[in-house]
């Protein structure tokens, strides 16, 4: 009987150990106390009272917790039970030493957050099996825990948040101790550890000191120890771990330094079995080149770096070794530029397997170096997460390289569109995740018939998801694979259409083939009919330009002949706005029939009185060899005027002619209209000046453009 009893014992420890180390650092702490907490987290399953209302029992546990005081001793429970959680009673005292008599057969015991003060020298001397004790959140002291130790098998002793003070320097050598494997004083005020005083425990494999206000160490050497715990405290390195060159700690598997002062590693570092350490939530600002290579950690398998938001610079190889294979860097707020990241950050590990990196910002990885130089060399990858990591779309070739990959999450982006054909080439892809993005819509070409076959979890949930008839066939899909979209099935919606979940939408197939060729016509037919519009829009505002560069080619053969041939009454035609009446008259009929000795047709002066104004005007063009035209922005408004103009470019475009233009102020383009700027952009004209020294240069000017026509 004593070897099966001895046997259990060790079945149920070493169930334990490999639970807590298989977990995360979220859960290590917690991997031995919740076999004493589970009888709580049974009340929903199948329970039955086994002593009348205080005590509920499954299977091997009976929950006699949150009595509340109502239940002051153990009572006689079923000779099968080995877990017993007797927690939150209000039990301040264990003043008997035949407290436990009706549980002499108990493994697992939790006593926890009862208040408890004291405890008899002999209550626990007739636990023979327990194994796993609980005494957390008590007001116990150092001495008052001492009758524990009688428990001859105890191998995992929890004393959380017990408001204890630094370890006495004798309490582990004055009595005989039991084997212990798991210490945990998390939560007390031990501000300085000195790991020697527990040195005498050559059977410790998990030390636990979460939230104990440590600054400093002291090593020891421990030869079993394959856990150590010191996150939420205020060390400023990792512990000495070598003397003359050999190591501590020869089977330290497990660190965890979450959340303390490390900015990095100084001195020789000896953990030749460490795999896994946490070092996340540290004021670390820069990863240096080999700063966890295999020469510091031979054996590290798993690292985590997560919400290290302090970092500011990430080398080339500086995760450098052959055994590293679970990488996590999520929460740490990365800008991924090269002025930041190193593009060969993670060259130099051949066999990683799993990387975390959500929740940085990668917005600015060029593609070229996404697939060839970050995560070019990742040969072995199995599962990447790049989650919320600010990526506003992917490529072809982004994952090119990574052909091993299982799982890819590419949630909490800002993607709107999967290229066709982006994960064909990912033979082993089972698990894809892209739910929060904004993609619209899902072709059918998205995904190759043999992709969709291979996959076993696909999550495109909480999308902008289009509803009409691209999208019939992804439903299609949807609907008749529940298992694939299992995890986010009713995440799917139509985002053009108010509460209507993507299962539900409905469409006529006939009229979605009839509708997607009548709008291909439809949309042609618009185009060719908008093109047209722009491009005759655009000959009609631009019409006397393109008249003028087509048709006017100077003083051609055809203006010779008219004025050989015709009788003219008039040498030149004037016109000008009424507003500019007065320098005509001052300044350019003097000039035009005093110096040059031209007859000149001024309307005020030679159009005949009582005869209609157009056929003045037309007739007086008719009978003149040239036309001087005075712009102005008065000009631009006189509607004569326009007439006039485009008599006269009429005229001057059916006889191969030029006008002669003189602008007369500095009128803006806004002030002219459409055809004087055409006639000026296409015209040399002359600019007049009140400036007394350049107005030789302008009547020089306007004598050579009408010097055809001089007598």
């Amino acid at each position: 009987m004593e070897t099966k009893v001895h046997v259990l014992h060790l079945l149920a420890v070493t169930v334990v150990t490999l639970v807590s180390v298989r977990w995360s650092a979220s859960d290590v702490d917690t991997a031995v106390t919740l076999r004493l907490s589970q009888p709580a987290n049974l009340r929903h399953n199948a329970q039955s009272a086994c002593f009348e209302d205080f005590c509920r029992c499954h299977n091997k546990t009976a929950d006699c917790s949150k009595n509340y005081g109502r239940l002051t001793y153990v009572p006689k429970l079923p000779a099968n039970i080995r877990n017993l959680d007797f927690s939150y009673n209000n039990l301040t005292k264990i003043s008997r030493d035949d407290f436990f008599e009706n549980a002499t057969r108990i493994h697992i015991l939790n006593l926890s957050n009862n208040g408890l003060k004291y405890i008899n020298q002999g209550a626990f001397r007739d636990l023979i099996h327990l194994s796993t004790l609980n005494l957390g959140r008590n007001s116990l002291t150092y001495m008052a825990i001492s009758p524990v130790f009688f428990a001859k098998r105890l191998c995992n002793l929890f004393l959380a948040y017990l408001d204890l003070g630094p370890i006495p320097e004798t309490w582990f050598f004055e009595k005989p101790m039991p084997p212990l494997m798991t210490l945990d004083l998390s939560g007390n005020r031990l501000q300085h550890l000195n790991l020697t005083m527990l040195s005498s425990r050559k059977t410790l494999q998990k030390l636990v000191f979460k939230d104990c206000r440590i600054s400093s160490v002291t090593s020891a050497y421990f030869p079993q120890l394959g856990l150590l715990d010191l996150r939420s405290n205020a060390l400023f390195d990792l512990p000495v771990s070598c003397r003359n060159g050999a190591s501590l700690f020869p089977l330290l598997r497990t660190i965890y330094f979450i959340q303390n002062n490390i900015y990095g590693f100084h001195g020789e570092i000896c953990f030749p079995k460490l795999e896994h350490l946490d070092l996340s939530k540290n004021p670390i600002t820069v990863l240096k080149t080999d700063m966890f290579n295999s020469h510091r950690f031979p054996s590290l398998k798993r690292l985590q770096l997560q919400s290290v938001v302090s970092l500011t610079k990430l080398e080339q190889f500086a995760f450098r070794g052959p055994t590293l294979k679970v990488l996590s860097l999520m929460y740490c707020g990365i800008s991924f530029h090269m002025s930041v990241v190193h593009p060969d950050v993670f060259a130099g590990i051949p066999n990683l397997e799993f990387l975390q990196i959500s929740h940085n910002l990668g917005s600015c990885i060029s593609e070229d170096n996404f697939c060839k130089r970050l995560f070019g060399s990742l040969k072995n990858l199995k599962t990447l997460y790049i989650g919320s990591f600010d990526l506003f779309s992917i490529s072809k070739n982004m994952f090119a390289n990574l052909t091993s990959l299982t799982r890819l999450s590419l949630s909490g982006n800002k993607i709107s569109e999967i290229p066709d054909g982006i994960f064909d080439f990912m033979e082993n892809l089972t698990d894809l995740d892209l739910n929060h993005n904004q993609i619209q819509v899902i072709r059918e070409t998205t995904f190759s018939e043999a992709t969709r076959q291979q996959l076993r979890s696909l999550d495109l949930s909480a999308n902008t998801l289009v509803c009409d008839c691209d999208i019939l066939w992804f439903q299609s899909w949807f609907v008749s694979s529940p298992s694939l979209f299992d995890k986010s099935y009713q995440n799917y919606t139509c985002s053009n259409m108010d509460n209507m979940a993507l299962k539900s939408f409905t469409m006529n197939e006939q009229v979605c083939v009839f509708s997607t060729q009548t709008n291909k016509i439809l949309i042609a037919c618009v185009v060719l009919f908008l093109f047209l519009l722009l491009l005759l829009s655009v000959v009609f505002q631009y019409r006397w330009h393109i008249r003028l560069m087509l048709a006017f080619r100077g003083h051609g053969e055809i203006m010779r002949r008219r004025l050989m041939e015709e009788h003219f009454t008039y040498d030149v035609f004037l016109s000008c706005a009424e507003e500019d009446e007065d320098w005509v008259l001052r300044h350019l009929l003097p000039h035009l029939e005093g110096r040059q000795g031209l007859r000149a047709c001024f309307h005020k002066r030679d159009f005949l009185p009582g005869k209609n104004i157009l056929d003045n005007i037309v007739d007086s063009v008719k009978s003149s060899k040239k036309f001087v035209l005075v712009f102005s922005k008065h000009f631009a408004l006189s509607r004569w005027c326009q007439f006039e103009l485009d008599l006269c470019l009429g005229h001057v475009l059916d006889n191969d002619d030029a006008l002669v233009v003189i602008l007369l102020d500095d009128a803006s383009s806004r002030d002219l209209t459409s055809t004087m700027k055409a006639v000026l952009g296409t015209m040399t004209y002359i600019q007049w000046q009140e400036c007394p020294d350049v107005r030789a240069w302008f009547w020089r000017r306007l004598e050579l453009s009408l010097a055809e026509i001089m007598p």
